[in-house]
């Protein structure tokens, strides 16, 4: 059995759906927080999946979600520190205590998704507690693959909901720091084809990967592309430096605390995202879908 753990998530949901189409038997450890995943995991019951509802920091539910397991695929993760959950106790912590939990309950397989960019020097601490976690996982004694995405596209996720905030707020577009940092987004499609082709490839054992897409913009670009699909017009950007930007997105998040956009995102946004794709494409394939033409679709769904 396979467990994904945030595989109510919108990469965990995808991996658990190729997984099925597989006839693969799979659980999914689910946090139960959201109306999302409060949607989801009925229809996983409904399709035969597996599920157990509780919190990854708790021991006991790390045990219960393991057990009988040979492979984890581990998705999970938060941008920003939540109420009562640390982005560190989520991203970080919570995988010091499930690995040697996985060890003793006899995992071989472990998958990790990290990020691109993570890094124990970043500002961002989204980004320090998945490079913690990531390390972590490489000195571990299983089986491991790490993944690290860019920026990750796709019906629901994060990223969209963020680009769509931030482009509506203003007549202008607030384009923090200079607005020339690179990115390559990815779709979630891509990345979930990635992790389920490595789970039976032996070639991917103890091998890092870095997963982009196809194009790359900077992040100015990238604002003008999701201001025209969003608003179906053109506006002018206004540059702002970046701390700025970061102490207007707090503040925006205090105002209305349902907003999605958050200091760390902006974090995030305002990192180089780019990476060499040769080893991704020599190990895996993937149609490896370009934002601009998958927009018009994302767009209409949102």
């Amino acid at each position: 059995m396979i467990l994904v753990i945030g595989g109510t998530g919108v990469v965990g949901a995808q991996v658990v759906d190729l997984l099925m189409s597989q006839k693969q038997q799979v659980r999914v450890l689910a946090g139960g927080y959201s109306d999302w995943h409060q949607q989801l995991t009925p229809q996983m019951r409904k399709a035969g999946v597996d599920v157990v509802n509780g919190d990854i920091r708790d021991q006991r539910v790390l045990a219960k979600a393991v057990s009988g397991c040979t492979g984890i695929v581990h998705t999970a993760g938060v941008i920003s520190d939540q109420p009562e959950r640390s982005v560190d106790s989520v991203n970080h912590e919570s995988v010091a205590s499930l690995l040697p939990i996985a060890e003793n309950a006899g995992v071989q397989r472990f998958v990790y998704v990290s990020c691109l960019g993570a890094t124990q020097f970043s500002s961002s601490e989204y980004l320090r507690s998945k490079w913690n976690a990531e390390m972590l996982v490489r000195q571990s004694n299983f089986l491991w693959t790490v993944f690290r995405p860019s920026l990750i596209f796709g019906e629901g996720s994060q990223l969209m909901r963020v680009l769509e905030f931030w482009v509506q707020r203003f007549p202008i577009v607030l384009c923090t720091g200079s607005g020339l940092n690179h990115l390559e987004p990815i779709s979630v499609d891509d990345v979930a084809e990635c992790v389920v082709q490595s789970l039976y490839n032996r070639d991917t054992v103890n091998q890092v990967y870095d997963l982009v897409g196809p194009e790359t913009m900077n992040l100015s670009q990238l604002l003008e592309l999701v201001t025209v699909g969003f608003t179906g017009q053109h506006k002018a950007q206004f540059k702002l430096p970046a701390r700025a930007g970061y102490l207007l997105a707090d503040l925006l998040a205090k105002l209305n605390p349902r907003s999605p956009l958050s200091a760390e995102w902006m974090r995030l946004l305002n990192t180089e995202l780019t990476a060499d794709p040769a080893l991704m494409r020599q190990h895996f394939k993937v149609p490896m879908l370009p934002l601009e033409s998958q927009f018009k679709h994302l767009t209409a769904k949102s």
